[in-house]
């Protein structure tokens, strides 16, 4: 799969939604362009420890413009965020996720609801319990309001 964006259709639901960022994270970590991209980015693997690249991370993606999906799920590729720097909170935390992961973080998705009637956010939790939460200004924080968490 070579993609900049997809769509997932509600339909299809949370478990494809899902299924589709862990296809788009592989797909980028094999690609030459998003491995240059992050080196020159936020330095190569020997040169930053996790603490000062979960702090790059966050600070490179607090500048990206948050805008909803005109409808459905639609999701950017992270190699293709690195030029739009547009998405929402799904795309963020497949950027943050796909990142961490190249550095060989291995990092959770955290989903957050408001009620139990279903999941309205995501973030990426670290090893260490960090939140990276990119439409948000504050480092390793998550609202109170979000009561509901699922791990993936």
């Amino acid at each position: 799969m070579i993609a900049t964006e997809i769509n997932v259709p509600d339909s299809l639901g949370l478990t494809e939604t899902i299924r589709q960022m862990r296809l788009m994270e592989i797909e980028s970590l094999e690609n030459s362009y998003f491995q240059h991209l992050c080196d020159r980015t936020f330095g190569h693997q020997e040169e930053i420890t996790p603490q000062d690249l979960y702090k790059a991370v966050f600070e490179f993606v607090s500048k990206f413009k948050y805008e909803d999906d005109p409808e459905d799920e639609k999701l950017t590729a992270p190699k293709y965020l690195f030029t739009t720097r547009t998405g929402d909170c799904d795309d963020f935390a497949l950027f943050i996720k796909t990142v961490l992961k190249y550095y060989g973080i291995d990092a959770k998705y955290l989903l957050c609801g408001k009620t139990d009637e279903g999941f309205s956010h995501i973030v990426v939790e670290t090893p260490e319990g960090i939140i990276l939460d990119g439409t948000n200004d504050k480092y390793n924080y998550l609202s109170d309001e979000y009561k509901f968490k699922l791990r993936v």
